[in-house]
This record gives structure tokens, sequence and C-alpha cells, in this order.
């Protein structure tokens, strides 16, 4: 299994939908699509309001050992 740790800031733009979504800007987008297009990567998400990029991304690496890249 491999996977992106990503940490953005969600907005207050409105969308016109229904179910889960937000809308958030995401630092180096263009770089980190690319990444996922070209590293076969899922398209996956979970998301949480809370900044824990960092304790998430030593959580999967250290302790589980998973191939997990940090944007």
């Amino acid at each position: 299994m491999k996977g992106i740790v990503v940490e953005g800031t969600y907005t207050d733009d409105p969308l016109n939908t229904y179910g889960g979504f937000g809308v958030v800007e995401i630092p180096d987008l263009q770089e980190l699509l690319k990444k996922l297009c070209l590293g076969g990567f899922a398209h996956h998400v979970a998301a949480t309001l809370n900044e824990v990029a960092d304790i998430v991304f030593e959580a999967l690496t250290t302790y589980f050992n998973l191939d997990i890249e940090y944007h």
C-alpha cells in the first residue's frame, strides 16, 4: 500500500451539490496532481479539519512501515 499525506486549507467557496464536500486550497497542487497521475495512486481521500498530517505521516511510516509521501 502507498499513499500521500497532504495538508491544505478549507475555503468558504459555495458549492451547489450534496453529500460530503468542500473546497480545499493545497500548496503546489499542480505538482501533487502530477505525482498522483504518474504514480498510479488510487483516488480515495480522507479529510479532517485538524492539522495532523505530520502525526499521520509519522505513524504510517514509522509504526506501520508503509510507503507514504508527504506533500
